[in-house]
C-alpha cells in the first residue's frame, strides 16, 4: 500500500473541524470570541499565530486546554520552518549539481538567498521553472572518452551558456564575409609574429645559414672539445636573438576578426571542462570562445585555427555548436578530424616535424631558427613539437609568451 504524502495541520484545520461539527459559521465564532471576522479567517488559515489569549478563548468555546492550541500552532509553525529548510536545502543541492555555483559567483553577481538564486539562475538560462531536465538531454549528446573521466558536462553547458548570454553587447558592426574570413585564415602565421614582413625575411634568410652553420660546427664539435669550448665562450648567438613580441599580433588578429564579422570572447573555462575554445553561429554570426586555459601563445594559434576550421568548412551546419579541448579532441569525429587536420595546416605542423626529422633534443635555436625560416612565432613551433611528443612540455619556456593580459586591449 502506497503512503500518502504527509500534510502538515495547523490549528486553523482544527478549528474548520469544529466549526463543521457545531454547524457554525467564520462570523458565528468571531461574535462569539469577540474578535473581527478577517482575525478569524486568518485564524483558520493559519496565516497568524496563536497567541495565549487566543488559546484560552478557544479552550472555552471547544473544551479543549490553552496549551493544547498553543501546542498545536507550536508544532505547525516548526514543522512550517523545516519544510522551507528541506525546501531551500533541495533547490541548492539542484543547483550545484548542475551548475558550478562557486565560480559562476566569480563572474556573475548572483545573490546569496535561495529563493533570489533561484530567480537569477532561471534569468541565466531564460527558464520559468527550475528543471534541468533540458541539460540531461543536451550533455547525452557529448563524446565520452576515458581521457575526459573527469569531465564534467553540466558545468560545460554553463560555461557555453555564460559565452551565449555574453553576447548582448560589443557586437562587430561587419557582417559575416567569409571570403575576408579566409583570406585572414591564410595570412594567421604572419599574425602570430609582431615584425614586418621585410624583416622576417631577412631573417629567415637567416636563420637557414644559421641552421647550416650550426649543423657544421655541431658536426666539428664532436672531433674538436676546444671548438665547443670557444663556442661557450663567445656565446651561443642564438640564444640572444630576440623572440617576436605577440602583443601587436594577437590584438590585430582580434580586431580583424571582428572586421570580418566574427565575434569573439574570451571567457573563462570551468573546473571539470577542460575546454580550450568552441565555435558556434548565432543569429547567423559565427562566434568564436577562448578560454585561455592553458594561457600560451601556441595554445592560442591553435585554439583561433581550429575554430576557425570548424568555421570555414562547417558552415554548412550553423546549428551545431563545437566545444573542444585540445588535449582530448575526439578525432575519430570527421568534423573535428577536419577542423585539426585545418589547422595543421595553416600552422605548418608537416614542415615544423620534417624539419625535425631525427633530431631527438630539439634546441631552443634550432626551434627558432626553423621558425624564422617558416615565418612563425617560435612558440607555435615548440608548442607543436611538444603535442606531437618530440619535446617535453617542461621546455622551451622562454617562447610561451602569456596571451591574457592582451585579450583585455579588445575584449
Amino acid at each position: 500500500m502506497g503512503l500518502k504524502p504527509f500534510i502538515n495541520l495547523g490549528p486553523g484545520d482544527s478549528i474548520r473541524e469544529e466549526l463543521e461539527f457545531y454547524g457554525w459559521e467564520q462570523r458565528d465564532l468571531a461574535e462569539i470570541m469577540g474578535m473581527t471576522e478577517k482575525h478569524i479567517s486568518q485564524l483558520v488559515q493559519n496565516k497568524v499565530a496563536v497567541t495565549y489569549e487566543t488559546a484560552c478563548l478557544l479552550s472555552k468555546v471547544f473544551k479543549q486546554t490553552p496549551q493544547f492550541w498553543l501546542n498545536l500552532d507550536a508544532n505547525f509553525r516548526q514543522r512550517l520552518q523545516e519544510s522551507a529548510k528541506v525546501k531551500e536545502t533541495e533547490a541548492k543541492a539542484l543547483l550545484y549539481r548542475y551548475m558550478p555555483i562557486r565560480e559562476l559567483r566569480q563572474l556573475l553577481d548572483l545573490p546569496r538567498k535561495t529563493d533570489e538564486l533561484v530567480a537569477a539562475i532561471k534569468r541565466f538560462w531564460g527558464i520559468g521553472e527550475l528543471d534541468f531536465g533540458f541539460l540531461e538531454k543536451q550533455a547525452a549528446c557529448f563524446s565520452k572518452s576515458d581521457a575526459h573521466k573527469g569531465f564534467n558536462p553540466f558545468y560545460a553547458l554553463t560555461w557555453l551558456q555564460l559565452s551565449r548570454n555574453s553576447l548582448t553587447a560589443k557586437l562587430p558592426s561587419a557582417k559575416f564575409n567569409r571570403a575576408r574570413l579566409e583570406t585572414l585564415a591564410r595570412r594567421l602565421p604572419e599574425f602570430t609574429l609582431n615584425e614586418p614582413r621585410n624583416t622576417r625575411e631577412t631573417n629567415s634568410a637567416n636563420s637557414v645559414h644559421h641552421e647550416e652553420h650550426e649543423a657544421h660546427e655541431g658536426r666539428l664539435g664532436k672531433a674538436n672539445p676546444h671548438l665547443r669550448g670557444l663556442r661557450a665562450l663567445r656565446g651561443e648567438r642564438s640564444n640572444h636573438r630576440a623572440v617576436p613580441s605577440v602583443d601587436n599580433g594577437v590584438v590585430r588578429f582580434i580586431q580583424e576578426l571582428g572586421q570580418c564579422g566574427v565575434v569573439f570572447r574570451q571567457i573563462d573555462h570551468f573546473q571539470q571542462t577542460y575546454i580550450d575554445g568552441a565555435s558556434f553561429f548565432e543569429g547567423g554570426r559565427p562566434v568564436i570562445v577562448y578560454t585561455a586555459r592553458h594561457d600560451r601563445v601556441d595554445n592560442f594559434w591553435f585554439t583561433m585555427a581550429h575554430e576557425l576550421g570548424h568555421v570555414l568548412l562547417h558552415e554548412d551546419n550553423q546549428g551545431q555548436v563545437f566545444i573542444d579541448s585540445l588535449d582530448h579532441l575526439d578525432l575519430t569525429n570527421r568534423r573535428e578530424k577536419e577542423a585539426d587536420d585545418f589547422a595543421a595546416t595553416l600552422l605548418k605542423n608537416a614542415e615544423i616535424l620534417a624539419a625535425f626529422k631525427g633530431v631527438l633534443r630539439p634546441s631552443s635555436a634550432r626551434v627558432q631558427a626553423v621558425a624564422e625560416r617558416l615565418g612563425l612565432h617560435p612558440g607555435v613551433v615548440a608548442g607543436c613539437l611538444q603535442h606531437h611528443g618530440k619535446a617535453a612540455w617542461s621546455s622551451f619556456h622562454e617562447f610561451k609568451d602569456e596571451v591574457r593580459p592582451l585579450l583585455g586591449k579588445v575584449v
